[in-house]
């Protein structure tokens, strides 16, 4: 019970990985502020195999591609499946580091 207390009144955010792909380690790093800030911290990896070269940093967006292949796609599916779980947030917060930080941008550009 103290668990689902304490995830209801979380703020969410995700935190998209640099070029390095290294998601494991950039949620790592957000531990000591996510318990400071009451976070809970999403790290999805986006691997080179399924977003190579810098496909991740344009979202996956590709001419010829449907949107539901891209990658930004992922993040509000990811939201979603939480929410159907029973957790209720009205939104979520982006945070990114260099390719990640593009990602975030033309997400947010996307999404408008």
């Amino acid at each position: 019970l103290e668990h689902e207390e304490q995830m209801i009144s979380q703020s969410v955010l995700f935190v998209c990985h640099g070029v390095l792909r290294n998601a494991k380690t950039y949620c790592s790093n957000w531990i000591n502020l996510a318990e400071r800030f009451n976070l809970m911290v999403i790290c999805p990896e986006f691997t080179t195999e399924s977003f190579p070269d810098t496909l991740y940093n344009y979202g996956g967006v590709e001419k010829g591609k449907k949107q539901r292949t891209w990658a930004f796609t992922s993040i509000e599916y990811i939201f979603d499946t939480f929410l159907l779980s029973g957790m209720k947030k009205d939104g979520y917060s982006l945070f990114g580091h260099s390719a990640g930080a593009q990602f975030a941008h033309r997400f947010v550009l996307f999404s408008a």
